[in-house]
């Protein structure tokens, strides 16, 4: 087999003669088996266009509405206020009508004359006396903004509290099922508002759009709804009539943006009262914000529901201590939410003792549905009751968030029936506070507890006492719970924990409980059973409590199943950290890991009842960590089985940090290995509780002792800190000779190190993997040398070797693309030298035995366009032999059973050069000519 490949040489003649300037252009061509390849070296520029991307600028318009405090008539403040934009014909229809006065107003409505809409031309304030709209009536539209001048008007009630002076509807009306009062600013000076709807009425719908209201109680519909869409109202003082609500009414319908202000006359008013019960209040596609110094609902024990629809988002905050809840919930009452937001706040100096949402009275069945909707609690002063007591909540594709600013007494969530959370759903429970009850703080749960595919989460950033999560039945599918206390905890009592629950079931689920100091009992399950790869985490500092996992039923890890219990330091030394109630069984893929830094405790594991049994059969890891850990496995007065079924055993007198289990220097005093890595051989037989020194290794595991090189194996169980037992394995993918990365899987978060050699040289390098288990390590180019892979992992160790696949391949790697002969002077058979040296390297990844000779031959003579010279180009070795070159192939180097990679360096008089006699060459003149290499494979 040959390869070829060639390059140009060129150069100029300059007038100066017999002064040479000479430049060599060599393109690359490689010839195998009629395959041709030419290298262009032209180099372009690449223009790059800058553009500056245009930036949006969005602000955000407020719109305010103040208490009055004035005993004169005022009016909100609009910002932003748009007029009618509509274009105009020059004449009314047949039923509209533009009035001046209340007389012309009053002969509008209260004839049957056909008038259905009404236009202010002017200010008006209502009489005494009123009007009553005539029976025979349409739909009727009073729109307070002139059509002629888009000038807005007011409409002022009389100063009176009585019915008969409004505008009323005093029967059923014929046909009128609609009555509207829109683009409108109205003062309310009547108790009843500008239009009153007796309860003989039924089935009205009174709709305010695009209003401003100012006043006492801006609807009286009792049997009827109240339509608000676009509209600033403010219920305060100041007025004939003391302020209450927006309205009495049956049902009411909120759209478009809305803002309200509501003060009044006492905490006991709401924004809507029921007269009769079942009040339903709707916010469709509304954002509505409301302060109130009352409530949303009123306090009579009446049942109401409140839905919020696609896009709504409604804010409330309450601004007054009066002992009353924004929205208090009684009976079958409840709060349906899709694709919406409503959040609840407080605005007082004092604290407070009634929740933000409470659903906790009257034997209640309340309950909150959420759809793709999120429900926001804000508790900014201290308190004594928990922020939300609905008894049944169900969340689809939605998130609870509740957050308590200051201290409390009491847990900050209740629900007394149901708690379902699918589809994505959060709960976040945030305590920033400190908790002031011996036993409530956080989240108090009795019913089922189901969550899918779902988030809980509670932090607190405050001091507390020791359960937070007093839970019931909980059952958790592909979810996730997590606990996180940055504060101390106080007054610990032996039995309460941070997650209590009544039993506890997990599938596929991940429970983590961190407690950064001062940490109490951890979780208690009377019942606990976990499958198909659940989790449980517990971390603890300054651990002061009795058990930090405490399981009332045994305990059964199957594969990808993982239970871990850390602590750092242990002020009760008498403590469990694992306390369970039955036997312990870590299956075929299952992890164990209970660790103590401190090493103080005096049991690690607690099995109660007789002859019980800690087996690990073929387990991913058992870790068990402390001081003197081989006599503090378990503790109490009956023996145990221990059995363990393992590839590795490990011993170490140093634990140091867990956090550092994947260090490469973390030698083992003892490690164990199967012969052949052999499963279903028992490791360490049977031994009791509190066991002595002695320890019975059987003949299927070799064994390193590094304290004991002459094999005997023996151990203090004062020294000993650490066992571990399992399983650990990795590989490395397919590489090649010549590779730079190096791929393949350990397990996720180890330690990999790879020693390789390049160039007769070894290199190591040791990352850590991430947490897919996937790793690609890049190298220098590899020799034909086995890689060495040594992983660490959970204190159990690794080591494999894999040798390089090899492609026979021999080609060229580089040659020259430039050769550059500079000036020179030029004289009777003078030999040219270039200025610089070049390279040419050769790779061959064939056998060992094979070799190679590089040879070059001259494909076109040096000429130009007036001559040819014959013999221009010469070659010198690295032998410092001299070769005629000509269009016959001429060996210039010989390679026999060297590098993969070779490299060839010549020097700026060495390789091709120029052997030219100066009468044979011609000024302003370029010669060119070309040189192919031929590489060729030798027995």
């Amino acid at each position: 087999m040959n390869l070829k490949r060639g390059f140009l040489v060129f150069f100029v003649i300059m007038l100066m003669s017999p002064h040479l300037s000479l430049n060599a252009n060599s393109s690359d061509r490689i010839t195998n088996e009629g395959v041709d390849t030419t290298t262009n070296l032209t180099e372009g520029t690449k223009e790059h266009d800058t553009r500056i991307e245009p930036t949006l600028m969005l602000g955000q318009a407020e719109t305010t509405a103040e208490q009055q405090t004035s005993e004169e008539p005022t009016t909100a403040e609009i910002s932003k206020w748009q007029p009618l934009q509509t274009e105009l014909a020059p004449f009314l229809n047949n039923n509209e009508q533009i009035v001046y006065t209340q007389a012309e107003l009053k002969a509008a409505l209260a004839i049957d004359n056909g008038i259905t809409t009404i236009f202010f031309g002017a200010d008006i304030q209502q009489l005494s006396g009123g009007i009553i709209v005539h029976v025979n009536k349409a739909n009727i539209i009073i729109d307070g903004t002139n059509p002629i001048t888009g000038e807005r008007f007011t409409f002022r009630d009389v100063k009176s509290s009585n019915q008969g002076d409004t505008i009323r509807i005093t029967q059923q009306p014929i046909q009128l099922t609609t009555i509207e009062m829109r683009n409108i600013n109205l003062v309310g000076d009547n108790y009843y508002g500008p239009i009153m709807i007796v309860d003989a009425a039924k089935n009205i719908t009174l709709r305010h759009k695009n209003i401003v209201y100012n006043g006492t109680q801006l609807a009286f519909n009792r049997y009827g709804t109240l339509e608000i869409e676009d509209a600033a109202i403010s219920i305060g003082p100041g007025y004939q009539s003391q302020a209450q609500e927006i309205g009495e009414v049956k049902e009411v319908i909120l759209r478009g943006t809305n803002t309200v202000s509501h003060y009044p006359r006492d905490g006991g008013f709401a924004l809507f009262l029921e007269t009769n019960p079942n009040l339903k209040v709707s916010l469709i596609n509304s954002k509505t914000d409301v302060i109130t110094s009352g409530m949303v609902f009123r306090d009579n024990g009446q049942a109401a529901h409140l839905f919020l629809s696609e896009g709504s988002e409604f804010k409330i905050v309450q601004d007054g201590n009066h002992g009353r809840a924004p929205i208090r919930l009684y009976k079958d009452a409840s709060i349906t939410m899709i694709d919406s937001r409503l959040e609840i706040s407080r605005k007082l100096e004092t604290g407070s003792s009634t929740p933000l949402l409470d659903g906790d009275v009257d034997a209640a069945t309340s309950k909150l549905t959420a759809t793709n909707s999120t429900i926001a609690l804000y508790g900014n002063q201290p308190t004594s009751r928990a922020l939300s007591t609905v008894k049944f909540i169900d969340l689809t594709n939605s998130r609870l968030d509740i957050t308590q600013n200051k201290n409390t007494s009491d847990f900050i969530l209740r629900t007394n029936k149901s708690v379902k959370l699918a589809n994505s759903s959060q709960v976040n429970l945030l305590l920033v506070g400190d908790s002031t009850n011996t036993a409530q703080a956080g989240f108090y749960q009795r019913g089922p507890f189901t969550m899918e595919d779902s988030e809980f989460k509670m932090e607190v950033l405050g001091s507390i006492r020791n359960q937070i999560l007093d839970l019931d039945s909980t059952d958790f599918r592909n979810s996730s719970m997590n606990m996180l206390t940055s504060g101390n905890i106080n007054n610990i009592a032996p039995d309460k924990f941070i997650l209590d629950t009544n039993s506890m079931r997990l599938d596929n689920t991940k429970i983590a409980v961190r407690q950064t100091q001062n940490a109490g009992n951890a979780v208690d399950a009377t019942s606990f059973t976990m499958s198909n790869g659940s989790e449980v985490l517990i971390e603890a500092n300054a651990f002061q409590g009795t058990s930090l996992l405490n399981l009332g039923s045994p305990l059964s890890i199957g594969s990808g199943g993982k239970i871990r219990v850390f602590s750092k330091t242990t002020t009760n030394p008498t403590a469990n950290h694992l306390k369970v109630n039955g036997d312990v069984v870590v299956e075929d893929g299952g992890l164990l890991q209970v660790f103590s830094e401190g090493g103080a405790q005096t049991n690690l594991i607690q099995l109660i009842g007789l002859n019980r049994t800690f087996s690990a059969n073929n387990p991913l890891s058992v870790i068990l960590g402390g001081d003197a850990i081989t006599s503090k496995l378990v503790f109490g007065i009956n023996p145990i089985a221990f059995t363990v079924d393992a590839q590795q055993a490990t011993m170490h007198t140093n634990s140091g940090a867990f956090t550092q289990h994947n260090a490469l220097t973390q030698i083992p005093i003892y490690d164990f290995h199967k012969d052949g890595y052999t499963i279903n051989t028992v490791f360490d037989g049977t031994i009791a509780a509190n066991a002595g020194a002695t320890s019975i290794i059987n003949t299927n595991y070799e064994a390193t002792d590094t304290l004991n090189p002459d094999g005997i194996f023996t151990f203090s169980t004062n020294t000993t800190k650490l066992v571990a037992y399992g399983y650990l394995d990795g590989l490395m993918n397919e590489f090649f000779v010549g590779a730079q990365i190096i791929s393949g899987v350990s397990p996720p978060g180890s330690r990999v190190e790879l020693t390789y050699y390049n160039g007769g040289n070894q290199y190591k390098v040791n990352p850590l993997v991430d947490s897919s288990g996937d790793f690609a390590i890049s190298t220098l180019p590899l020799d034909n040398t086995p890689v060495a892979m040594y992983i660490a992992h959970n204190y159990l160790n690794y080591q494999t070797s894999q040798a390089p696949s090899i492609i026979p391949v021999l080609r060229f790697e580089h040659t020259p693309s430039l050769l550059d002969f500079g000036t020179q002077t030029i004289r009777n058979n003078t030999i040219i030298n270039r200025n610089t040296g070049f390279m040419v390297e050769i790779l061959d990844t064939r056998a060992a035995n094979s070799n190679w000779q590089l040879g070059v031959r001259v494909q076109v003579a040096l000429h130009s366009s007036k001559n040819t010279i014959d013999n221009a180009f010469i070659f010198k070795t690295k032998a410092g032999t001299t070769i005629q070159l000509d269009s016959i192939e001429k060996n210039v180097h010989t390679n026999i059973q060297g590098s993969m990679l070779t490299a060839i360096d010549y020097d700026a008089t060495e390789g091709l050069l120029l052997a030219i006699d100066s009468g044979n060459i011609y000024s302003n003149e370029a010669y060119n000519g070309t040189i192919e290499w031929v590489l060729s494979d030798t027995p």
